[in-house]
């Protein structure tokens, strides 16, 4: 599956299932937004990454917030263009 061009959001993405998603995204070649609460995990993945040479942005954010939401999507499409 080829993804160029495309963008994925992936909530929880700094560990666990969410993050072996956002590898195979990134992999795939989209350009990946990895959300997370986690500000430590955030960290370490978005370490890990840049060190890969993925393509992808780290948002910290907490999804319960509604406000904080709509500026995650307002980011990414500032951050992440097609």
């Amino acid at each position: 599956m080829m993804l160029k061009n495309k963008i994925a959001l992936v909530t929880g993405g700094s560990q666990g299932i969410g993050k072996a998603i956002s590898e195979k995204l990134c992999a795939a070649g989209a350009a990946v937004a990895i959300a997370a609460l986690d500000d430590e995990a955030l960290k370490r993945a978005s370490a890990e990454f840049q060190s890969r040479g993925l393509k992808f942005k780290a948002y910290g954010v907490d999804l319960c917030d509604d406000a904080q939401l709509d500026s995650l999507v307002k980011s990414i499409v500032r951050d992440l263009p097609r």
